[in-house]
């Protein structure tokens, strides 16, 4: 049975900050995310889905912020290392 990383494989399109449009992982759109400047997904229903994907992988991982306070503190940093 055939099989697909979603961690490792590029699926995910984003806008880089230099203006390029590229497909990263999961894996390199958390280690890059500092060089990314948007999604790449035109269709807002897509978008948002995507970014709430995001937002909760990034929560889980973090063991997610529990202020308002420190949101605004992981929004600031310039990258995502806990």
């Amino acid at each position: 049975m055939p099989t697909y990383d979603l961690v490792t494989v590029p699926w995910i399109p984003v806008m880089m900050l230099d203006g390029t449009a590229r497909k990263v992982s999961f894996a390199d759109l958390f280690s890059q995310a500092h060089q990314i400047r948007d999604l790449d997904i035109s269709f807002p229903l897509e978008y948002v889905a995507m970014f709430r994907l995001l937002l909760a992988i990034v929560h889980r991982s973090i063991d997610g912020p529990k202020t308002v306070a420190e949101w605004k503190q992981q929004y600031t940093r310039a990258t995502m290392d806990p």
